[in-house]
């Protein structure tokens, strides 16, 4: 698939997915993304980011020298920035529900706490086992993401879950402005970012690190809330009222997996880092191959089922984390004694 083409086809369900979180689900929290600067020598990423996407998809990303930055994040911490005004950031369990709510309107019926522990083909039909019974079908949409459990051998082992962490804080009232001006999404370029956002009530959503193993609640608050203070100093006290840890799917290709695998068994995974447009996207894609015969979905038939090489891929992916993290970590210190 050309770049241009697929920019253009996530663009618009981008544009869906707004309409949906604005009109329907009143989930939208708010407008507007930024990128900021870790590190003074890092300023090429973004400026080469801009360019980039001015160029070709003709989007227009805003510089924002340190100054300005500052004024809208409170942070000594950044350099320069790149703000997205078209971005928007929401509620996903919102979104989540009014979609269930939308099918469940249209005869869909969801069976919740009921999960999938076998999938066998049997004369032409699928049968998937669940804890209390069996399910009979005659199209399965493999799409659980770092759940898959071994549901299907070359599926499950094409895939890393990557776990990734987030806390929230007690409502800050005024104290919102101490640190943050602007209320868009921030998210820095360092390789195990940061990336937080201010809620409607004022508490603020924290997130970041990668690793292939999940954590406790305390564990995630102890580490999240450390990097917090890095960033936000001015936070120290703030009470944190969760903190969570879940898993996303990666591809050693990096790429999301979508496709139709088997007689009529279809597939759509490997989303991690690349956010809810491109999942809409799939579902669409999908939906339309089983509906329709859509053919389009072979357009990322380049981006298949490659081994993830489990064990030693878990071995590989947290190294691999750990000596970017070491960068990062070298970076900051050479950047302070400088």
């Amino acid at each position: 698939m050309r770049l241009q083409a697929l920019d253009a086809a996530l663009d618009r369900r981008a544009h869906d997915v707004r309409e949906r979180v604005g009109t329907d689900l009143r989930a939208v929290d708010h407008e507007g993304a930024l990128a900021v600067l870790e590190h003074v020598d890092g300023a090429e990423v973004l400026l080469d980011r801009q360019k980039l996407l001015a160029r070709h998809f003709g989007v227009d990303w805003q510089w924002l020298p340190q100054a300005q930055l500052r004024e809208q994040v409170r942070s000594e911490r950044y350099h320069d920035g790149l703000f997205e005004p078209k971005a928007f950031h929401f509620h996903p369990l919102k979104y989540a529900r009014g979609i269930a709510t939308a099918a469940g309107a249209l005869g869909l019926t969801l069976h919740e706490h009921s999960p999938a522990i076998a999938l066998q083909r049997d004369r032409g039909i699928w049968r998937i086992t669940t804890p209390t019974g069996e399910v009979e079908a005659e199209t399965v949409v493999l799409a659980c993401g770092g759940y898959l459990a071994g549901l299907r051998r070359p599926v499950d082992a094409a895939v890393l879950p990557i776990a990734t962490y987030v806390m929230v804080t007690e409502p800050l009232g005024a104290r919102m402005d101490e640190i943050m001006r602007t209320r868009a999404a921030v998210y820095d370029t360092r390789f195990a970012f940061d990336y937080y956002r201010p809620l409607p009530d004022t508490r603020l959503l924290w997130g970041g690190r990668i690793s292939v193993l999940q954590r406790s609640p305390e564990s995630v608050e102890r580490l999240l809330y450390r990097d917090m203070l890095k960033v936000f100093p001015q936070l120290r006290g703030v009470r944190i009222e969760h903190a969570w840890s879940g898993l996303m799917s990666y591809a050693r290709h990096q790429m999301p997996q979508i496709g139709r695998i088997d007689d009529e068994l279809w597939l759509a995974q490997a989303f991690g880092g690349h956010g809810v447009a491109p999942t809409t996207y799939a579902g669409d894609l999908i939906a339309s191959a089983i509906a329709e015969g859509d053919e389009r979905w072979r357009e990322f038939a380049d981006y298949g089922l490659v081994s993830a090489l489990k064990p030693a891929g878990f071995v590989g992916a947290q190294m691999s984390y750990w000596w970017a993290g070491i960068k990062d970590a070298w970076k900051d210190l050479a950047e302070r004694q400088g």
